[in-house]
């Protein structure tokens, strides 16, 4: 069978249909949902920053408020019923794949290589499983390339906007896309006004419930501050180079100092050298003739951005990673090539399952296997530190083709 896009949304629609009938239970975080959805049901949208726990952006509270509407009151918000948020988290990952393979058709890639994403446990664990939502605005964050590189100016700053409003972790790709999108606002100036109004635009409509409320300062104040330090550690469960140097970076604070520099410090200062490096490297993309191999050169900076963040920043989560999942695929499809892809999955889906122990819940042999040399943090930072490796060896040979 000659298969079309279409076959695949339909799939995909049909998937998803199929998991809204049969959602799994979720482990961790379960707490705060609850009691966000229930602030918000008893008290309402625009004082949800009034309950001094919740610390998510404005979006993902969007679609906190949309699950709430199946329920008629607060009481019926449980352990169990809180698991179907997961229907509307796991949509972005269905989103995500269609627009895949609306790229791999547009530039005439086969739509088959679709399935080196859906056959990863590494794509879908962190929603399927986890209960999180990092799936949104890494989705954001592809439409807002994919924008910027089809020279839709407006789009791509609307999909950054939307990105930047689900989740603070995604303005570490705002200067890539600015470098991408550079050309185009130099040639156009009055086009550079239209795309800052537009942006501001953006998170000004998705603001504005709280402004009609009068709760828009406080709200704009609990954005800004509560998820800034909010685990105040070297690693919040992240297996990166902090577990390299410590022991135990989840009990030690960032706050300690080193030559001068607090650790979060120096985090920051690693990852804004190699950031500068990545812009530079960037730059060679403007020059690249054939489309396939622009766009994996382009994934693969993406890539190597996502997993410097999570490398070497202080109070990062496991799932931080979550972007170099679909950038490093999308770098594996256009280029043929699978190290990147799969040593950052393999990492990444370690580090989460290290964390969650979801295995137990499934079969209960498995309590004894964590304490195995591939759950090991180390280990598992030393394979994502190999990915950065690979990554930076093919980026510097595509560099100097």
């Amino acid at each position: 069978m000659n298969f079309k896009p279409i076959h695949y949304y339909i799939l995909f629609a049909f998937a998803y249909i199929l998991f809204v009938f049969h959602i799994p239970d979720a482990g961790y975080d379960k707490y705060f949902l609850i009691s966000w959805s229930k602030s918000m049901m008893d008290s309402g949208f625009s004082n949800i920053y009034t309950n001094p726990e919740v610390n998510n952006h404005p979006l993902l509270l969007y679609i906190l408020k949309a699950f709430t509407f199946l329920f008629h009151s607060s009481s019926e918000i449980n352990l169990v019923s809180i698991n179907y948020i997961k229907a509307f988290y796991i949509l972005f990952d269905f989103l995500t794949l269609g627009f895949v393979v609306h790229v791999l058709h547009k530039n005439k890639t086969s739509i088959h290589f679709i399935w080196l994403l859906i056959l990863n446990p590494a794509f879908w664990y962190n929603t399927l499983i986890w209960i999180q939502c990092d799936t949104i605005h890494t989705f954001f964050i592809f439409l807002s390339l994919y924008f910027a590189l089809t020279n839709k100016i407006h789009l791509c700053s609307i999909a950054m906007a939307l990105a930047l409003a689900t989740k603070l972790q995604a303005i570490i790709f705002f200067p890539l896309l600015l470098l991408i999108v550079l050309p185009q606002l130099r040639l156009h100036p009055k086009k550079t006004i239209e795309t800052v109004i537009v942006f501001i635009a953006t998170l000004f409509i998705i603001m504005l419930p709280f402004l009609i409320k009068g709760t828009f300062t406080p709200s704009i104040s609990a954005i800004a501050t509560r998820s800034l330090d909010f685990y105040p550690k070297l690693s919040v469960s992240a297996y990166n180079f902090w577990y390299l140097l410590f022991h135990s970076p989840n009990n030690l604070p960032d706050s300690l100092s080193f030559l001068g520099l607090t650790y979060k410090h120096w985090g920051l200062m690693l990852f804004g050298s190699f950031l500068v490096v990545l812009l530079i490297l960037l730059r060679k993309s403007f020059t690249i003739k054939d489309e396939d191999q622009k766009l994996s050169y382009i994934f693969l900076v993406f890539t190597l951005n996502a997993i410097l963040f999570f490398y070497f920043n202080t109070q990062m989560h496991e799932r931080y990673i979550h972007p170099a999942v679909l950038f490093g695929g999308l770098y594996a499809i256009f280029s043929k090539r699978l190290e990147v892809y799969t040593l950052v999955s393999i990492g990444y889906l370690l580090n989460l399952e290290s964390v969650m122990q979801i295995l137990p819940y499934m079969n209960k042999s498995f309590y004894n296997v964590y304490h195995l040399f591939f759950f090991n943090p180390i280990f598992i930072s030393i394979l994502i530190l190999a990915a950065t490796i690979f990554a930076f060896i093919r980026v510097y040979k595509l560099y100097n083709q």
